[in-house]
Parts: structure tokens; C-alpha cells; sequence
């Protein structure tokens, strides 16, 4: 991690504090903010176990029994997925989640991004700076390593 990365992280990571303490005090905001890095291990031991089943999945390895507790896990996991994104992803990249729209039927909604994944994945291929540092950062140490070819 570059020190200009490093930097810009405790930078983010020091202002969300003051500004949870102006809003919660400074006991609230220190709880706020472990409560943000046990959902970063929440999130990170989630994408782990769906990354297995995903394999197995493919592979069809799975009984019919385990298939329908995978489908099951992916789609409960998927809430801390996006709280972690909309939240800690806020904190990270100083940013709020890109919107983008989605169809749904005949009408057309407009949400927030959900996934982590896609953010670096954007800040990757057209980000600049410190945002695409971390990116590249995180997708190297916490994504790429446990799927095969990689994962941004």
C-alpha cells in the first residue's frame, strides 16, 4: 500500500470519526465505527462462503439438500453485501454509491449501486488517484485471491 493510499484512507477514516462524534458523540462514533469493521469481516467471511458454493455450484457437486441452503445463503448474504458498500464503501471512497437504473417490468427505477465489487470495478477501469489505488488494493488482497482468474 502506497503511502499517498495510506494516507487518504486514515484522511477518510479519521474524518468519518469527527463527524460521527459532532453527530453521535464520541462514544457512539467509535462504536459506529467498529460496527463498520465487523461488517467488513461479516461481508468478507460472506463472499468467502458464497465464492465456495459458487464453485461447487458450477462444478455440481452439491446434493439437492445443499443446493437449496446455497440459494438460501446468496440471497440472505446479500443485505450485509450492500450495507457494507453503501456504508463503509461510502467512508472508504469518500462517495456516495453511483446510481444506475434498473428495469423492473415496464417501469424503470433508479438505486443506488449495490455492490462493492462493481464500485473498485468502476474506480479501476476509469478512476484515477488514490480512489483507484484503493480499488486496485482492495480487489488485490480481499477479492482476486479467492476466485479463480480473479475477481475485479
Amino acid at each position: 500500500m502506497s503511502r499517498a493510499l495510506l494516507t487518504s484512507v486514515l484522511m477518510a477514516l479519521s474524518g468519518a470519526y469527527i463527524l460521527l462524534s459532532i453527530l453521535l458523540g464520541p462514544l457512539w462514533a467509535l462504536v459506529a465505527m467498529l460496527g463498520g469493521y465487523l461488517l467488513l469481516n461479516i461481508t468478507w467471511t460472506y463472499y468467502l462462503a458464497v465464492m465456495k458454493l459458487a464453485d461447487s455450484l458450477r462444478a455440481d457437486k452439491l446434493t439437492p439438500v445443499g443446493k437449496a441452503n446455497a440459494y438460501v445463503l446468496i440471497a440472505l448474504g446479500g443485505v450485509p453485501y450492500v450495507l457494507f458498500n453503501w456504508i463503509v464503501g461510502t467512508v472508504l471512497f469518500l462517495e456516495l454509491p453511483r446510481i444506475r437504473k434498473v428495469r423492473i417490468g415496464r417501469w424503470s427505477v433508479r438505486v443506488p449501486e449495490p455492490q462493492f465489487t462493481r464500485r473498485c470495478q468502476w474506480h479501476i477501469r476509469y478512476g484515477s488517484g488514490w480512489r483507484k489505488e484503493l480499488a486496485e488494493w482492495c480487489c488485490h488482497h480481499l477479492l482476486d485471491p479467492f476466485e479463480e482468474g480473479g475477481h475485479c
